[in-house]
């Protein structure tokens, strides 16, 4: 085992601090050795980029994927699958940071590379397929997003079992797609199939099952069966809890999505402390505001909004509305969903002049929304209709 093999394996084994010590002297050893610009020392400035990125540190992480890409361009040339391979790194890189945007044309960029290098079937280009497919998913371009898991997975189907982890993975996305489409009926077709083979081939207490309970529960409550919806979710929790640890980023998603279907049911002094908890946990996760901590502020905010705090609502939805423009863009329905908010919180604090653009721009992007109406709707249609005719008798 050489050196680059053991710092992989140090990395692989979460134990990131000594695998950045050693990787940073694989490094110094290749420049001495064979200088910057040679493969070898691209492989371990990669490497290092990997290892900064689980320990969280991502502006070094995409300073060190960038050169490692300029040394691969130079070296290799532009059409070397070991570029792909630098595209998918920086790519991932983006999406954990909830550069959507950024992602894109990287994986996509990987995807004509490795579409020319390697058979169709490849498990390169099925990730990088899943992957594009997931930061579709994640902007909100779900038509996109259907395409290529559908292609993905037709792939994984011709190459492997029926039964597979992956495919059955795939399988579930798809299901969390058609929901977002609001095709609710298909979703829960393919959601409790999946569920159910998960069951089957993992057993009933794997973490995948928390998974299919958690998107299971969100589909119930859009469709208004909050008693099994709450029954999933709270299991989902409690599986997640234990599973993937209580300060798990799929732990704070679950309790932001218990806290919303408690919110909407008027179980205010319930919802509150999943809320805090969901926030609490992303602000660990992602020190600085991020499209995945967005989700819980924004419904921590429109919480206290209804609990007549419309003050204390405000700073959370400040906080997350240019997160929302820059990493799904001012046309997008969530950014919709922040400004109405905070456009009922100004209305409820008199301050007519600011509320009023704000619901004026943000309720058109929410009603883009698929699937059943958001009740905002109605909140703020009310508030813009009760301002103007203020306006108008003034």
């Amino acid at each position: 085992m050489d050196m680059d093999q053991l710092s992989v394996l140090l990395s692989d084994m979460e134990k990131n601090d000594e695998s950045y010590g050693l990787e940073r002297e694989v490094i110094a050893i290749r420049i001495k050795k064979l200088g910057l610009m040679h493969p070898s020392t691209a492989n371990s400035i990669s490497n290092q980029a990997f290892t900064l990125m689980e320990l969280g540190r991502f502006a070094e992480s995409d300073s060190m994927f960038q050169l490692a890409i300029r040394i691969r361009l130079k070296v290799l040339g532009p059409e070397h699958i070991d570029i792909a391979t630098s595209y998918g790194s920086l790519a991932e890189l983006k999406r954990r940071t909830g550069a959507y945007v950024a992602a894109t044309p990287l994986y996509e960029r990987a995807l004509v590379i490795e579409r020319k290098a390697l058979h169709p079937d490849h498990p390169d280009i099925n990730r990088d397929i899943n992957n594009l497919a997931i930061v579709y998913y994640q902007r909100g371009l779900y038509a996109l997003a259907l395409e290529r898991f559908r292609e993905a997975l037709a792939s994984r189907r011709r190459t492997l079992p029926a039964d597979d982890r992956g495919t059955i993975t795939m399988e579930h996305n798809i299901g969390c797609v058609l929901r977002g489409m609001g095709r609710y009926a298909e979703a829960e077709k393919i959601l409790r199939d999946t569920r159910a083979r998960r069951v089957r081939t993992l057993g009933a207490d794997h973490v995948d099952i928390s998974g299919s309970d958690h998107h299971l529960g969100i589909l119930l409550h859009l469709t208004g069966r909050d008693a099994e919806a709450e029954q999933r979710l709270r299991r989902a929790l409690a599986m997640r809890d234990s599973l993937a640890g209580p300060e798990h980023p799929l732990t704070a998603q679950t309790a932001e999505a218990l806290a919303t279907l408690l919110r909407d049911q008027g179980r205010f002094r319930e919802s509150l402390p999943l809320y805090q908890r969901a926030v609490a946990i992303n602000a660990k996760v992602f020190p600085r505001p991020s499209p995945q901590s967005a989700e819980a502020w924004v419904g921590l905010g429109r919480l206290l909004l209804k609990m007549g705090r419309p003050k204390d609502a405000e700073a959370p939805l400040i906080k997350v509305l240019p997160v929302r423009e820059t990493a799904f863009g001012r046309s997008d329905p969530r950014t919709g969903e922040a400004m109405v908010a905070l456009g009922l919180c100004r209305a409820a604090e008199g301050a007519a002049a600011d509320a009023e653009p704000l619901l004026s721009n943000g309720l058109p992007l929410l009603r883009r929304q698929p699937g059943r109406p958001d009740p905002l709707i109605g909140e703020g249609t009310r508030a813009l209709a009760a301002i103007q005719g203020l306006s108008t008798i003034r």
